[in-house]
């Protein structure tokens, strides 16, 4: 799905779990927590890094979970849990893999 969604220059492997995570572009800013934005080179290297200011916790919500993979950051309950991804995922898991290919 994030290669059909993101179309990314180096595509995602889902057989080689070291093309995934934070060392992927397009997975780094799908796992960024909401707060911060993926696109500052600091912050990015701060993830990477687990810098202290950017370390990622169970308490960050990624952006992958915001509807349009944006979040408001006045409200971060607004687009929550509402993400393409996120509902295709859903679909495939608990309806049928055919309901997800929309």
């Amino acid at each position: 799905w994030v290669n059909r969604e993101f179309k990314p220059d180096s595509s995602v492997d889902p057989d080689d779990k070291h093309s995934r995570g934070f060392t992927n572009d397009t997975c780094g800013r799908l796992l960024c927590p909401a707060e911060l934005d993926w696109n500052d080179p600091v912050v990015r290297a701060g993830i990477c890094n687990r810098s202290e200011g950017y370390v990622v916790t169970d308490l960050s919500f990624p952006t992958y979970l915001y509807d349009k993979y944006t979040a408001n950051p006045d409200d971060l309950e607004e687009g929550l849990f509402k993400s393409k991804i996120l509902i295709q995922g859903y679909k495939a898991r608990f309806m049928s893999p055919s309901s997800a290919k929309d």
